[in-house]
């Protein structure tokens, strides 16, 4: 056997420091890690509680959904059984997530509230049914430490927040305050030492069990809109919108009947634009008389409101002119008395508005004009006025739709209706003035006007009547007379002007483009339109002036279905009212649409 015989020199292995250096360097980059591990765990934890309570959150949500909104009788659960029962205040419910919440009805918000937590529910009336229902080994359907709050409340057609009839209980209610709840779910947990929170809001409404069998809509979508701009003195850019009488009645027949009406009188909202590091805002709104009603749950003949005259201005932006300027203004006015109902299952609808300042503007806007142009505007005077003439605007729609039987009054209407007395355009400092004036300045619809153009007497009529028979009807009409000053006969033109869904015949056809400012010097002449003419270019007044001749209409084989839409049956546009601002894109043109329109009527009841 041979020996093998090891030298000092063949042993290998780790030093006693070289072991200890070792231990150094991973404890040190141990501890490092540690954190890094410990946030990783962190947020895993906090991804996870958010995951689980979102799902919480979502599933109530889900749950509210697939309830009916509203349902009467006494073996019932609905959507406002839980979450809207009553007018009641109930409990404050303190815990350490969501901190003192008050449950139950707010009259100041007009809100009622229901708090969970995984061992109590507020108010003790509806608050076990509304909350997550326990699990089946009796655990809480809500994970520990979550507070869940249900936050209801009723809407209108605007959006508006709606208080509750007083009295009002799920026990005894037949219809609903209002047919749209908004349905706010919140949930609060703790984590980590600190307070969470995650938060989903939904529409709730009478949805659409079945299909709609009826369907009625008279919608005066507006009588008058004006649209212009400002140039600030900063350079900036500001647009007005300002809109007299709107009125919307609905009607509808699905699982349930319903019907809504909405008016406003007017309203007017100044803009100002992006400009350098300032973002664009609302700057000033005015507006009249409103009214918002739905059945369920209000009643025939339901309510009229009021308001005074009100004036936009001089709320400005800083150096939006030189002086404050008063930008638009409405006169007295009311909306009628706005009814909604819903008898024998049968919903009816109707309202409107109007202005009691005879004599009086219901709108005015006025603009930068500048009197030192060749246009010869008349500052001083608003460059629109509506209605200062012995008829003062209104209008009015509805909605109804009438029994089966008997077939011979069977039928499904929807109406809109709508009087101006008179629209004046472009003030000037020329017209009607001086010695031996025309009798169209001093008598007639025209007496005492200065401006460019004028349009008196506008009606419009539309009706939509499905009677599921060869009667339906689907007719809709409009006339005015529009006035406009001849500078070389120095006298008020008219023509008469107007629409129908049957056709009819452009009032305005054959205009051309008559001579408004006559000047010594035929350079300066001002036309009714800008426009190229046979000898040169031709300043105006007028960037266009259409009309609409024939309403659209329609009306199918069977008389189960009508509509008419009127978009707008006079516009006109002016060229900009201060010419002297630079560039092609001078926001002072006025655009004045009068008219805007539609109905429809259906009825697909067997």
């Amino acid at each position: 056997m041979r020996r093998v015989a090891f030298r000092a020199g063949d042993e290998a292995g780790f030093t006693l420091i070289e072991v200890l250096a070792a231990i150094t360097i991973f404890a040190i980059i141990t501890v490092g890690l540690i954190p890094l591990l410990a946030s990783a765990m962190r947020n895993t934890m906090l991804t996870r509680s958010f995951a689980v309570e979102k799902q919480v959150v979502q599933s109530a949500l889900e749950n509210a959904r697939g309830l009916p909104y509203f349902v009467t009788g006494t073996n019932r659960t609905d959507v406002l059984d839980l979450y809207f029962p009553n007018l009641v205040t109930g409990s404050t419910v303190t815990t350490p997530e969501a901190g003192s919440v008050t449950s139950g009805y707010s009259s100041t918000a007009k809100t009622f509230t229901t708090v969970c937590t995984p061992t109590t529910a507020a108010p003790s009336g509806s608050g076990p049914v509304a909350c997550p229902h326990n699990l089946a080994d009796g655990s809480s359907g809500l994970p520990a430490h979550t507070t869940l709050v249900f936050v209801a409340q009723f809407l209108n057609r605007s959006m508006a927040p709606v208080t509750p009839p007083s009295g009002y209980s799920y026990a005894t209610a037949t219809t609903s305050p209002s047919s749209l709840l908004k349905f706010t779910v919140t949930a609060y947990w703790s984590i980590g030492g600190r307070t969470r929170r995650f938060s989903n809001t939904t529409l709730i409404g009478s949805r659409k069990l079945n299909n709609e069998v009826v369907h009625a809509d008279g919608e005066l979508t507006y009588l008058v809109q004006v649209l212009t701009g400002y140039n600030d003195a900063d350079g900036s850019q500001s647009t007005l919108s300002a809109t007299l009488g709107s009125s919307d009645s609905a009607a509808s027949i699905k699982a349930i009947s319903s019907s809504d009406q909405d008016a406003v009188a007017g309203n007017a909202t100044l803009n100002q634009g992006d400009y350098g590091t300032t973002q664009a805002s609302t700057v000033g709104s005015i507006q009249g008389a409103t009214a918002a009603v739905g059945a369920p749950p209000n009643l025939w003949p339901g309510s009229s409101a009021s308001a005074p005259a009100a004036t936009l201005g001089p709320q400005l932006p800083a150096g939006f002119f030189s002086s404050p300027l008063n930008i638009a203004g409405l006169g007295a006015n009311q909306t009628s008395p706005a009814g909604v109902q819903v008898n024998n299952d049968l919903p009816q609808a109707q309202g409107g508005f109007s202005f009691n300042g005879t004599g009086n503007d219901s709108l005015w806007v006025t603009n930068q004009a500048n009197d030192s142009s060749f246009l010869q505007l008349d500052p001083t005077v608003a460059m629109v006025r509506v209605d200062h003439s012995a008829t003062p605007s209104s209008g009015s729609t509805s909605a109804v739709a009438t029994a089966v039987t008997p077939s011979s009054s069977r039928h499904v209407e929807a109406t809109v209706s709508a009087d101006m007395g008179k629209v004046s355009i472009l003030p000037t400092t020329f017209i009607c003035t001086g010695a031996s004036l025309d009798p169209t300045c001093t008598s007639g619809p025209t007496a005492g006007e200065t401006s460019v153009v004028v349009i008196t007497g506008f009606h419009l009529t539309l009706d939509c009547n499905s009677t599921v028979s060869s009667s339906a009807s689907a007719t809709g009409s409009w006339s005015a007379t529009l006035w406009y000053w001849d500078g070389t006969a120095k006298k008020y033109v008219s023509r008469a002007i107007g629409g129908s869904s049957a056709g009819g015949t452009d009032g305005l056809q054959g205009l051309g483009n008559p001579l408004v400012f006559d000047s010594s010097d035929n350079s300066k002449d001002v036309y009714l339109f800008d426009t190229d003419g046979p000898d040169g270019p031709q300043k105006g007044y007028l960037s266009s002036l259409s009309d609409i001749a024939n309403i659209p209409s329609s009306k199918d084989a069977g008389g189960i279905s009508t509509n008419v839409t009127l978009d707008g049956a006079i516009k006109v546009v002016t060229t900009p009212t201060d010419p002297s601002l630079p560039g092609a894109a001078n926001p002072t043109g006025i655009n004045v649409t009068i008219g805007n329109a539609s109905c429809l009527a259906e009825d697909k009841r067997g």
